[in-house]
């Protein structure tokens, strides 16, 4: 079983949002994107069709493997 702590989770992570901060900004600056509207446009119609494309795969098992919380594992108030 992998843990979402582990080492090699945390550099998943760290990677994949290295990926996604350093091709967004590019891309939306090469589309020329100046307000809210035509960035949304881009995420919607470019980069997130790319994403999908490029970097989603199919789970071996698509069955949920999340396990419910157990009644001790209440929300902590911050």
């Amino acid at each position: 079983m992998r843990n979402d702590y582990t080492l090699q989770a945390k550099g998943r992570v760290e990677r994949n949002f290295e990926t996604a901060q350093d091709r967004l900004v590019k891309g939306l600056r090469v589309t020329g994107a100046k307000t809210l509207e035509q960035a949304n446009r881009y995420l919607e119609e470019d980069y997130q069709v790319w994403w999908e494309r490029e970097l989603m795969v199919e789970p071996a098992n698509p069955d949920d493997a999340h396990r419910p919380l157990e009644k001790n594992h209440g929300r902590r108030r911050l």
